[in-house]
């Protein structure tokens, strides 16, 4: 009676054990497969507040004194990769640093909102729109 308890409670634990690593295998691995420094990961809303997926931003490289190259991941909201791509950002003077202070949903564009900062001051902002479908800039 006492082994059929021991076999019920293995089992129970060897179920929940491969639900749990079901369950992380769904997880999106952001850390260690990419390259370049985390910018910002996001949510990202419909219209109706509603969650529509997720958006990895990156700083990859320094093109040039005064460019900065980006990548970005969208993501849809089973972290299933839907669009991926680079883009660079100007920036008037090489000292100068670029921070991405917005990132929005909005009719299948994402728009990505950034500033240029000397020290603590901002000094301009600018944006990139991406349509999702196209996985085009479509401004900038």
């Amino acid at each position: 009676m006492n082994s059929k308890k021991t076999i019920k409670t293995i089992f129970t634990i060897l179920f929940f054990t491969l639900c749990l690593q079901s369950t992380m295998a769904q997880s999106y691995q952001i850390l260690n497969t990419a390259a370049g420094r985390l910018a910002r990961f996001a949510s990202l809303n419909d219209e109706n507040d509603e969650l529509f997926g997720y958006v990895e931003l990156r700083e990859l490289d320094n093109v040039s004194k005064t460019e900065v190259k980006f990548g970005y991941s969208i993501l849809d909201k089973n972290m299933n990769v839907m669009v991926s791509g680079n883009f660079t950002c100007s920036k008037t003077e090489s000292y100068n640093f670029i921070n991405n202070y917005q990132i929005k949903y909005n009719n299948g564009n994402v728009i990505f909102g950034f500033y240029e900062k000397f020290g603590s001051t901002p000094l301009k902002c600018f944006y990139k729109i991406i349509n999702i479908e196209s996985n085009k800039i479509i401004a900038k």
